[in-house]
């Protein structure tokens, strides 16, 4: 496990510890041969983190980029988790109580899950010059741990998206050799399953007999959100190596930008043809969680069982999400789109996006949405951000 990548090819950046009761290295086997690849390092880091853990408990621990396991494999976290014991020498016994024991166990992955979607989350939405899963990430840990904090809602399903691309284990290295066969530096480290709009947008004809994918040209690929938020809800992909997010787009760019948004037109048009009480809006999210640079298509009924969380709703209907007119016009005028990644309106309380009346929950949301006929707010029924079967427009310069 300590030999990932320059064994086995597998560009792995987080490792799964099962550690002992005092985060301690030694005791043989995977605990002492993680402590020894990674060095010093990781002892000093583990001790800021926390100095003991319970059963059942997991804390994350960023490892320093100094440290031999960092250096040689790219591991960036190591996650120490710690089962159930029913050894009567160590403590917290479980006395053969296997009950108890399941119990436990359930809880000890559910924490390691928890940490490794928290260190992802911590990846999302930061356009820095420093590789993002260098990034700390906090610990996810019981009260009774000490020195240990507690990060982020957790979305599992970002790391599932996309299924329809099997992004190969050396994505990113590929993407190095790309990147300087076109003169393209990038500036962000995307996790493998990250990588997947990329690898479709460059090598699309891997992929026609997906029914996921809708339109190929030779600027952009166009293919259904494999978990969609709404009843409609597709994605215009970028197919130019190098723009990775709207971070990377200039002014030389707007050409591009402005075909993508008639092919969105296109295909709204082509739904509301097919279901006339559809409204979409197109745009772009500040900071995605994808790579590639890729518009959303997207209606506004917002009626699918994949919309599940705060972050779901929150990414289409706050400041977070930038309508595909308004970049495109700020291009124009000023060179570059302005981002924010402050990605705390993620967590805002959930409001209607029509009569922006507050609500405690999901399920509640979507029925108060379903009834509200209220209209939208003025600036969107502004400028065509707006596209119905009544307002539709095809002009997008």
């Amino acid at each position: 496990i300590t030999q990932l990548q320059s064994k086995g090819g597998l560009r792995c950046n987080v490792i799964a510890n099962a550690a002992n009761w005092r985060l301690k290295p030694g005791g043989g086997g995977v605990n002492a041969a993680i402590y020894n690849a990674a060095g010093e390092d990781l002892q000093r880091a583990t001790k800021e983190c926390a100095d003991t853990l319970r059963p059942g408990s997991s804390v994350a621990v960023p490892l320093p980029s100094t440290s031999p396991l960092h250096q040689r494999e790219g591991v960036t976290h190591i996650i120490h988790v710690l089962g159930p014991n029913m050894n009567p020498m160590r403590p917290d016994c479980l006395k053969n109580d296997y009950t108890k024991g399941s119990k436990i166990l359930h809880e000890a992955y559910t924490s390691l899950f928890e940490n490794f979607v928290a260190i992802v989350q911590s990846c999302m939405g930061k356009q820095n010059t420093e590789p993002a899963l260098e990034k700390p990430a906090t610990a996810v840990t019981s009260p009774n741990d000490s020195k240990t904090k507690r990060e982020c809602n957790h979305d599992s399903e970002r790391t599932k998206k996309h299924k329809l691309v099997q992004p190969n284990t050396s994505s990113n290295q590929a993407r190095e050799g790309d990147s300087k066969r076109s003169g393209v530096t990038t500036t962000k480290t995307w996790g493998s399953w990250a990588q997947a709009l990329y690898e479709l947008a460059m090598h699309p004809e891997n992929y026609k007999n997906s029914d996921s994918l809708l339109e190929i040209s030779d600027d952009f690929v166009v293919l259904n959100d494999l978990y969609p938020k709404a009843k409609r809800h597709v994605l215009v992909v970028s197919r130019k190596d190098g723009l990775d997010s709207l971070a990377d787009v200039k002014k030389e760019h707007l050409p591009l930008l402005r075909r993508m948004h008639s092919a969105g037109v296109k295909w709204a048009q082509k739904f509301l043809e097919e279901d006339s009480s559809l409204v979409f809006r197109l745009g772009y999210h500040s900071v995605p969680s994808m790579r590639q640079l890729h518009l959303h298509i997207i209606s506004q009924d917002f009626n699918s069982a994949s919309l599940k969380n705060k972050k779901h709703w929150n990414s289409f209907t706050t400041t977070f999400f930038l309508d595909s007119v308004d970049v495109i016009e700020e291009i124009d005028q000023r060179g570059s789109a302005t981002i924010s990644s402050d990605d705390r309106v993620l967590a805002m309380e959930l409001r209607c996006h029509r009569c922006r009346s507050a609500h405690p929950n999901i399920p509640k949301l979507k029925s108060h949405i379903a009834s509200c006929k209220s209209s939208f707010p003025s600036h969107l029924l502004q400028k065509d951000r707006l596209l119905s079967s009544s307002t539709m427009h095809m002009d997008c310069t």
